[in-house]
């Protein structure tokens, strides 16, 4: 990302902190620009004798300078993503139906008089009936889906960065040689120009500082379910239909209207009737269809957000503040020489 700074024009000196200097004998109030240079101090930066100072005085500039910083504040954001796994429980009933079949028999006795003679009788009566019955049973299954904040969750954090700008600081000083009876004896310093700002290089920034994340909703997929754990089927009673019988057994001759006729020549309290259920056979278990509950949603497993690139805001220039010692300089016809170091700021 390319950072145009962005420099002030103006930059005052008493924020610059900048102290009154004397040196040798140079004065210089950098408040005002005002002060005095000897002429010594000139023949000396520049190796002239009195006659070259006295022939050049006049195209003698001045200039303070003093290195300095500007502070730099950017704003920056930071967008990632998200993706996590959620489970659930799911509970569910099935019903089911079974058929069976039963063995049915009927047994019918009675005591037959002839004369005086008693002839016991039995009538024996097989049979089958069909029958079915409904039961249920419980079910749950444990259910796992992904989740993702990949756009539609976005993951942002706002922060800011400080920076530096390294360069100098520098104003013109107006002199003016001032003339003694028979020749220049040094300058008159008379006021300053604005300082102005000048980088040396980029703005040399720090690691940025975030806030915390701020999460939007997640955005789920599809449940992916795993196999039904089943509970044992809860089973009503058969219900029966009639019963198909298979034909009397009985000894040759006989009938069982013997018995059930309301024979004259029965005794009376020896008829018994009795019809015996037997075992049920019963067949598979035929399983129905199965009723889904509501997914009860458990807890989200988050992944760690991954973050992309930084994004930065436009560069804010703030306060230029000197750091470091400043100079004044002298030039003449394009040569300029250093005339004292000030004292640091």
């Amino acid at each position: 990302m390319r950072i145009k700074p962005i420099i002030p024009a103006l930059v005052g000196a008493a924020a610059l902190a900048v102290p009154s200097v004397a040196a040798a004998s140079v004065t210089y109030n950098p408040d005002t620009g005002k002060g005095f240079v000897g002429k010594g101090d000139v023949q000396t930066a520049f190796g002239w004798n009195n006659k070259q100072l006295q022939d050049n005085a006049n195209g003698v500039t001045f200039k303070f300078s003093q290195p300095a910083t500007q502070a730099y504040t950017q704003d920056a954001t930071q967008a990632g993503t998200q993706t996590g796994t959620q489970t659930g429980t799911q509970s569910g009933t099935q019903s089911a139906t079974q058929s069976a079949s039963q063995r049915v028999t009927r047994v019918v006795t009675c005591v037959i008089t002839n004369g005086s003679e008693k002839n016991p009788k039995m009538f024996i009566n097989d049979g089958t009936r069909d029958g079915s019955r409904v039961g249920s049973r419980s079910a749950t299954r444990t259910v796992s889906r992904d989740v993702s904040r990949d756009a539609v969750r976005d993951v942002s954090r706002s922060g800011s960065r400080a920076g530096v700008l390294n360069g100098t600081v520098a104003s013109d000083i107006a002199g003016d040689p001032r003339k003694g009876v028979s020749q220049f004896t040094g300058f008159n310093l008379n006021g300053r120009s604005t300082p102005t700002f000048a980088p040396s290089g980029t703005v040399q920034w720090d690691a940025p500082e975030f806030g915390n994340e701020k999460f939007g909703a997640w955005s789920f997929g599809a449940w992916s379910e795993g196999g039904w754990s089943f509970g044992n089927y809860q089973f009503g009673d058969y219900s029966f239909g009639e019963t198909t019988w298979g034909g009397w057994q009985s000894e040759p001759g006989d009938n069982p209207a013997d018995c059930l006729g309301n024979n004259p020549h029965m005794v009376p309290g020896s008829l018994t009737d009795v019809t015996t259920e037997g075992a049920i056979t019963e067949s598979a278990v035929k399983d129905g269809d199965i009723e889904s509950g509501a997914i009860t949603e458990g807890a989200i497993t988050e992944s760690n957000v991954a973050y992309g690139e930084i994004g930065y805001g436009e560069a804010r220039s703030g306060a230029v503040t000197a750091s470091g010692q400043g100079t004044m300089s002298a030039t003449f016809g394009g040569l300029t020489k250093v005339i004292w170091p000030t004292l640091a700021a």
